[in-house]
């Protein structure tokens, strides 16, 4: 049974196998459907012990996201139809909101994850930086808009305003490009 938005499908088995990111943008108009008086009210009533908070870099993580029964229906779907995509070996599927607040909010320096990161831009723009993609060049990257990073993958946010963001992991063995 295929669910969600058809993101993950057989034409990305490639992609997943040989650990080359895709892009794309969600069919729907996320600023229409999620915006930051809806985000505020989530982050406000957001169970305390997910919370993950960095004052220095003036950004908030809401762990297990996609388990709010608020949350938005565009996020239950990607969870939900990666969770139909993944579920040959049963790999973990996460949700984590991102948000930065002001100019001078901050996301992680150029890093890699040990998982596979399935991000989308939310609320505001950001720049991207992504390994082996555009001369390694940070390049816009908006709302709706949707990367595969494979895990392994060297990749950077830099926003430049407040933001949210949701990124989607792959957690756990087998590694997915070992199934595909």
């Amino acid at each position: 049974m295929t669910v969600g938005y058809g993101i993950f499908s057989e034409e990305r088995e490639e992609n997943i196998k040989n650990k080359v990111p895709f892009f794309g943008k969600l069919p729907v108009d996320v600023p229409k459907v999620f915006n930051w008086n809806e985000y505020v009210t989530l982050m406000d009533s957001h169970p305390e012990e997910l919370y993950d908070r960095n004052t220095k870099k003036m950004r908030l993580g809401l762990n297990s996201f996609h388990n709010r029964p608020s949350a938005p229906v565009f996020a239950k779907f990607i969870v939900e139809e990666m969770q139909d995509f993944f579920s040959l070996h049963q790999n973990k599927i996460t949700n984590i909101a991102f948000s930065g607040f002001g100019r001078d909010s901050d996301s992680y320096p150029w890093h890699k994850d040990s998982m596979d990161v399935f991000f989308c831009q939310v609320i505001s723009n950001i720049k991207l930086r992504v390994e082996g993609v555009n001369n390694d060049e940070p390049f816009d990257f908006g709302p709706g808009e949707y990367v595969w990073l494979p895990r392994g993958t060297h990749h950077q946010i830099i926003p430049s305003d407040s933001r949210v963001s949701f990124s989607f992991g792959v957690e756990g063995e087998p590694d997915p490009c070992t199934y595909f």
